[in-house]
């Protein structure tokens, strides 16, 4: 099975078994293929993605959502021998309705939790996304990362790309990640450009603490 095939087989899903889930508003076949499943693998073509893929095998989706990026980049880095996908959303309807998603396309590679991921700490060396959601600026300082571990956050972002890095610069906690990779594409239909912006943290050592209680630690679920 191709990307297009991929493409057509997760919309059909869409618009028939799981119709009235409302997982996405763009049905139409050319805009899913362009919008959803294209603009979710693109990150597949820069080669510092593909290298630290293979290099951390493990890669993290925050609120996935649809579906998007989780799915579409679980299948085509499958040829990634030992590469695990982790979804993470704070919906549990959404979990459940994409994990059946999963288990119909053959994906094998793909765990899905119900969990916030600020209640997160991450402790292995992971890769992790987020998609169509908050700001730069909102979203790194909620990432709790233990001592040691190497993350690398890659931000699926549009025109406004260029006012939320400077909100970021900004801020005191910019000083615990520096970036990593850029790269601007465009989409195959509409001439629409998206940006893929990566930053990877910077070493220090915070004992993470949320409400009085532990953190959930990343390996144990992962």
């Amino acid at each position: 099975m191709d990307l297009k095939e991929f493409s057509q087989k997760y919309l059909e899903l869409l618009t028939g078994e799981f119709a009235g889930i409302n997982l996405t508003r763009i049905l139409d076949a050319e805009d899913f293929y362009s919008k959803q499943i294209y603009d979710s693998v693109y990150p597949w073509e820069i080669p510092e993605f593909r290298k630290l893929l293979q290099e951390r095998k493990r890669y993290i989706d925050i609120g996935f959502g649809g579906g998007f990026p989780l799915l579409p980049l679980a299948f085509i880095s499958s040829e990634i021998s030992g590469l695990k996908f982790l979804g993470v959303e704070s919906k549990a309807k959404k979990v459940n309705v994409v994990a059946q998603i999963a288990e119909r396309l053959g994906l094998t590679n793909v765990k899905l939790v119900h969990e916030r991921f600020e209640n997160l700490l991450i402790d292995q060396d992971v890769v992790i996304s987020f998609k169509a959601v908050s700001r730069i600026a909102e979203l790194l300082p909620l990432i709790k990362v233990a001592e040691g571990a190497k993350v690398t956050v890659i931000f699926y972002k549009g025109p406004t790309l260029e006012e939320e890095e400077k909100t970021w610069q900004a801020k005191k906690e910019s000083s615990f990640w520096k970036k990593s990779f850029f790269q601007e594409y465009e989409l195959p239909k509409d001439n629409d450009y998206r940006n893929i912006i990566a930053f990877e943290n910077v070493p220090h050592g915070t004992n993470y603490k949320i409400k009085g209680k532990d953190l959930v630690k990343l390996s144990k679920i992962f």
